[in-house]
């Protein structure tokens, strides 16, 4: 593809309508292109079945665009970027559910960040006895009493921090 029809459909591309934009805009940050990711996610979800073993774990895309969202994180490769948490299954490195770090905007709906990635990105498995691996950002022992209980019936290796 040449360099101008290449710049023509990145002018062109969109991925939301423009006339209802700005009262989605006023919920979510992510409006622009929050239909298609969810479209996405849907079908990670629901065409894999996962092996008994996954792990959470964030990911920075990078990306130095404009952007309130854009995270700089100085030990990473890539230090500008966007933040993902991730649930992949470990066998297949399938990606299973993710979510964008939305900075402030994040409505972690009382919860702890971590917390609420957790819980939000385990929805997908509730109840099938499957065991998160995960790393210290994301873990604490109230954490892991909730998630070995009912409806969640989940297993967690995790790395925990002594304070």
């Amino acid at each position: 593809m040449s360099k101008v029809r290449f710049d023509f459909f990145s002018a062109s591309l969109r991925f939301d309508d423009k006339t209802t934009r700005a009262e989605r805009r006023a919920l979510s940050v992510f409006a622009p292109i929050s239909e298609i990711w969810e479209e996405f996610i849907e079908v990670c979800r629901t065409k894999y079945k996962p092996s008994s073993y996954v792990k959470i774990d964030e990911q920075l895309v990078e990306f130095r665009g404009k952007c309130h969202f854009r995270m700089y994180i100085p030990n990473k490769p890539s230090k500008y970027g966007l933040k993902i948490v991730l649930l992949n299954d470990v066998s297949a490195k399938y990606l299973i559910n993710a979510s964008l770090y939305l900075d402030k905007s994040t409505r972690t709906n009382g919860l702890p960040l971590a917390d609420y990635f957790v819980e939000l990105l385990a929805r997908a498995i509730y109840g099938t006895n499957r065991n998160i691996t995960m790393d210290n950002w994301f873990t604490n022992v109230s954490l892991a009493d909730r998630l070995l209980s009912r409806p969640y019936n989940l297993t967690i290796v995790e790395t925990i921090r002594k304070k």
